[in-house]
């Protein structure tokens, strides 16, 4: 089988093999194919289009090393990278979408 997509590739099967230009240059697990070649996490989330600011400053306060990819539209959703090296880290992240979820929030984040 060959894909470009990696998804596809990780859940068919247990080995990866990377060409490039007809050449192996790669041969291992997704998990070991992640973890030297992967940019790390991206976490999406959605928000009030108000709010969007205030959760890429949040953001930036509790993941300093997040990079903001892409807003979509409308929608409030907003996706981040987190770097590979960080994701031990992620617990904040969550801790603010589950505040966010309670009744005296005022800002409505949640993950998609």
């Amino acid at each position: 089988m060959s894909t470009h997509a990696m998804e596809e590739a990780e859940l068919l099967s247990d080995k990866l093999l990377v060409l490039d230009h007809g050449e192996v240059v790669c041969v291992g697990t997704p998990m070991k194919l992640k973890n030297l070649f992967g940019e790390g996490y991206r976490v999406s989330m959605i928000c009030d289009q108000n709010d969007i600011s205030q959760v890429k400053g949040l953001m930036k306060v509790v993941m300093p090393d997040s990079v903001f990819l892409e807003s979509s539209g409308d929608s409030g959703g907003m996706v981040f990278t987190i770097p590979m090296k960080k994701i031990d880290q992620l617990g904040p992240i969550f801790s603010i979408m589950e505040g966010s979820a309670s009744a005296d929030s005022d800002l409505k984040v949640t993950e998609t």
